[in-house]
């Protein structure tokens, strides 16, 4: 008789999922913090040279950047330590 594999969550879609999502994030967080519409920050994007970005506009599109990264790369760190257990 075979013996019947614990089904585990599909490794390569979480961290697809996670690594996705950081667009999306990013410019949720960036709106709220600056205080921006969607629109605004999509306008603000499409600028080719020099966008009009204030000296903390700019600190806190470095920051938020900088905060969701080590946010996903604890969650990613986390699905790497669950698949490294033994049974995997």
């Amino acid at each position: 008789m075979r013996k019947k594999r614990k089904r585990q969550p599909n490794m390569l879609r979480q961290i697809h999922q996670e690594i996705n999502s950081f667009i999306s994030v990013y410019r949720q967080a960036i709106c709220q913090e600056c205080d921006w519409s969607t629109p605004t920050y999509y306008r603000k994007l499409r600028e080719n040279e020099n966008p009009e970005l204030s000296i903390m506009e700019t600190k806190t599109a470095i920051s938020v950047g900088l905060s969701i990264t080590q946010n996903i790369q604890t969650k990613l760190k986390a699905i790497e330590k669950a698949y490294n257990k033994p049974d995997h």
